[in-house]
Formats: structure tokens, sequence, C-alpha cells
């Protein structure tokens, strides 16, 4: 207590700042089975299936990219392969010159079709699909196929192209 003009009135404290508990932003799902945490505190147990999360964990989901980026991301193989296409028909109407550049760029993108298909939707699941649901059932058997399809593509494609490399160096006489 303090006197003013004379007289001992009590003086209040300010009330003390009581700060609520960090809470999820929107795009907070549960890494395990996708539940939306918006709303819930930053770290806790997932209502939906119970296991734990924190700050880091509730933010590795994104929500899905747009159809936009989807198709950059997967479709630039095929524009390789019709810009490949048109040059082998340059190649046939004006010039000999385009063909081997076009084989070579057709070739490459051939290669590249089912690699990058495999890498891009493997990352994409793991970015934006729950764990439980990229780990199991119907999606695990689509991953399981499509590391099959990039091993089958590495032999078909990747070795004999290696093998003609080599067959062209020994023809040649190139030494390393």
């Amino acid at each position: 207590m303090r006197p003013v003009w004379g007289l001992e009135t009590p003086v209040s404290e300010p009330p003390e700042q009581v700060t609520p508990p960090p809470v999820a932003n929107g795009d907070a799902r549960c890494h395990w089975c996708g539940y939306s945490l918006h709303g819930l505190a930053a770290n806790g147990n997932c209502p939906e299936c119970g296991r734990t999360y924190d700050v880091q964990t509730s933010r590795r989901l994104a929500p899905w990219p747009s159809p936009l980026v989807m198709v950059v991301r997967l479709g630039w193989p095929v524009l390789g392969l019709a810009l490949a296409v048109a040059g082998l028909n340059m190649g046939q109407n004006q010039q000999e010159i385009w063909a081997l550049p076009s084989l070579m760029v057709g070739y490459a993108c051939l290669v590249a079709l089912p690699i990058n298909s495999y890498f891009q939707v493997r990352s994409m699941l793991k970015r934006h699909l729950p764990e439980a649901k990229r780990t199991q059932g119907s999606i695990a058997t689509l991953r399981a196929l499509g590391t099959a399809v990039c091993v089958l593509a590495a032999i078909i494609f990747i070795l004999p192209a290696i093998a003609l490399g080599a067959c062209l160096v020994m023809l040649t006489g190139m030494e390393f």
C-alpha cells in the first residue's frame, strides 16, 4: 500500500498475462493418420490414432500440389519425347543433322520417364500422405510395382546404352 494525498489506498497490481499454449496451425496434420490438428495444442496426442505429435511432425505433411505442378513434375519426359519425334520428322524432311540428337534425346527421355515418375510420386507420397496410408494396402503394392518397373527400365534401357557406348569406344579406338 502506498499513500495517496495523505490517505492509504491499496494499489492493485496489473493482472498477469496468461499466455495460452501454442496451437497447431491450419495445415498441421498427424503424420501417422492425417487427422487435422487445427486448433489443438502444438504438442500432444492425436485424438484420432492416439500417437504423439509435436510441432515438427505436425508440419511434415503438406497439402497436395496443384495439378499444374504435378503435370510439370511428371510430364517433362513426355515433352522431351514429343520434341525428339519432331526432330526426327525434321531430319527426314530437311536435314539429316537432326536425326542423331533427336534419337539421343528420345532415348534419354524414354529412360527418364519411368525413373522420374517413380521418384516424383515417391516424393509426393512422402510429403502429402500419412504414413499409415503410404505403407499399407494398395498404395504400398503400387510402390512395390513402381520399384519393379524402374529396375526393369534400368535393365532394358540403361545397360544396352552402356554396352553400345563401350562398343563405339572399342570401334573408334579411343583410350581413356
